[in-house]
């Protein structure tokens, strides 16, 4: 998990990391919690990641589309099979052996223009749109 870590501090703020850290503007921060000076608990991070790990973009194109979660899947797969590195395309399709601490910091980057190459013609689907949709997925707010 420390490379992990590293991907997320070290590289820039792109979508795919303030989907993971919480630092997005539109995200709200209700469930972040501090529990030391120097770190904190995003509860809905840990969600976002949690179907990042074991869906992909698969919910994401799959309400995108307006098709089931099966065919979202085998979009994705056809449509970045000779684009992208397997394994990104076995993440990004919900494959649950590849999770994101496997990827690169080159994979992990590169995903932001591959969820672009989903895209139905006049709707957005790119790595902005994504961290939206995970975002209102999982928006917990404690009361």
């Amino acid at each position: 998990m420390k490379s992990l870590c590293s991907i997320i501090i070290f590289q820039d703020k792109s979508p795919l990391a303030q989907i993971l850290v919480g630092f997005s503007s539109a995200s709200k921060n209700s469930s972040t919690m501090a529990y030391s000076t120097d770190h904190y608990y995003d509860f809905n991070a840990t969600l976002r990641l949690r179907e990042m790990d074991t869906k992909g973009a698969v919910g994401y194109v799959a309400q995108k589309r307006g098709i089931s979660e099966a065919e979202a899947r085998n979009y994705i797969k056809t449509t970045l099979e000779n684009q992208a590195d397997d394994e990104v395309v076995r993440y990004l399709a919900g494959d649950p052996s590849v999770q994101l601490s496997d990827l690169t910091a080159k994979q992990i980057n590169d995903m932001d223009m591959y969820l672009g190459e989903l895209s139905q013609p006049g709707q957005e689907t790119s790595a902005e749109g994504y961290r939206d949709y995970l975002e209102d997925t999982y928006e917990y707010e404690y009361e």
